[in-house]
């Protein structure tokens, strides 16, 4: 029997190319349905922050005009959709890259409590959509008044 002395390295170099089948996976896949952005890696990316009123949510939607994106909530689901058009290329060109993405798109993300639909706004300025989302008045914190006072005996 022989044996064989154990090699780090070797075994770098293996998981390397099984690395580089995952990625060229994802890619075959992505390629394939290069129109949908709900394919891997093709979601809608959001920032969502919240101060004591208000869900803020930012979304970065270039090349898109107010009336080419659709907001709605429903209960504690916010979601954002719409489609990003591709130019058509003159007769006389060739594509040589293509890596902005078109097609439609959809996202949604559940917020951690209900918002007054009626009261929010939604800005587009530069290519980027903020959402301010006023948080209703149950979900907003309260601060308990404390009062001074005899304790009861047994804490009664």
């Amino acid at each position: 029997m022989m044996m064989t002395r154990w090699n780090p390295f070797r075994e770098i170099v293996e998981m390397q190319r099984t690395m580089d089948r995952m990625v060229d996976e994802v890619n075959r896949v992505v390629g394939s349905n290069a129109t949908e952005w709900s394919a891997v890696g093709k979601w809608l990316a959001l920032d969502v922050y919240e101060n004591d009123d208000n869900f803020i949510v930012e979304a970065n939607v270039p090349g898109l005009t107010p009336d080419d994106i659709e907001i709605t909530v429903h209960e504690h689901t916010l979601t954002i959709s719409g489609e990003v058009t591709q130019a058509e290329l003159p007769d006389d060109t060739r594509q040589i890259l293509n890596e902005r993405r078109f097609g439609t798109f959809r996202r949604s993300v559940t917020l951690p409590s209900m918002v007054e639909v009626d009261k929010a706004d939604a800005n587009y300025h530069d290519g980027v959509l903020t959402l301010t989302l006023p948080k209703s008045e149950a979900a907003k914190p309260r601060q308990i008044a404390v009062k001074s006072g005899t304790l009861l005996e047994n804490g009664k």
